[in-house]
């Protein structure tokens, strides 16, 4: 739950803060946070996500993101549909909110010119959803989780120059993965990785279980510092 009770004063006329989204889409906040932290991580315009701080119900400061339209929809790309038209939806609330008085149609024609550009600016915000979601979208292609990673992708998350091997093999040696590149307990417990079994049949006909370890956001924060140690 979100511990901030008015949102609605955190929306100015050209951005939208992130508890918004969570109120909007039904995403606990702190998941919308680490959502725009991979995008971030991943190389998108920064300028779309500012980030700031609000006071919550204890009067503790809590990270939050303002997002700009354009950061909305990149977001949203990401998700799927239902959420994706939460999002919109609630920018179609507030813009016309914001409205001003002069700006709202009075005749039939001044409606029908309104009306077109609005079904403009849809279609522009479905191309440009379409354009990001490849982008955005590579955790889910990955492991079949929007929350998980597995190590070539962290490879190529980090870009650091290392390969996946490479990787693991530093792992390996920091004692985080055992010699099977399975994490030890006490990383799995910090909420870093876990570990997906599968099985599959040999040519013999016996099935074998196969164990690959994946990475959380804070695992590949983690990674990230202990690689640069």
């Amino acid at each position: 739950m979100n511990d901030l009770i008015n949102v609605g004063v955190l929306y100015t006329h050209d951005k939208m803060s992130s508890l918004q989204i969570a109120e909007a889409t039904g995403k606990e906040h702190k998941n919308i946070i680490r959502d725009i932290d991979i995008l971030l991580s991943k190389g998108v315009d920064k300028l779309n996500f500012e980030p700031t701080s609000y006071k919550d119900k204890s009067n503790r400061y809590q990270r939050m993101y303002d997002l700009t339209k354009k950061g909305c929809l990149i977001l949203a790309s990401g998700y799927d549909a239902v959420l994706r038209e939460s999002i919109i939806n609630r920018w179609e609330e507030l813009e016309l909110k914001n409205v001003p008085q002069f700006d709202i149609p009075k005749t039939l024609s001044s409606a029908l010119m309104l009306a077109a550009k609005q079904a403009e600016q849809i279609e522009k915000q479905e191309a440009l959803l379409l354009e990001q979601a490849p982008k955005v979208d590579f955790y889910e292609a990955v492991t079949g989780s929007t929350d998980t990673i597995d190590m070539r992708a962290v490879a190529t998350t980090l870009n650091c120059g290392l390969g996946r091997n490479k990787i693991f093999e530093i792992l390996r040696e920091k004692k985080v993965l055992d010699s099977k590149n399975k994490p030890y307990q006490s990383y799995v417990d910090r909420g870093y990785f876990r570990t997906i079994e599968s099985s599959y049949c040999k040519p013999d006909g016996s099935e074998c279980i196969n164990i690959k370890t994946v990475v959380f956001q804070k695992g590949l924060d983690f990674i990230r510092k202990t690689l640069n140690k």
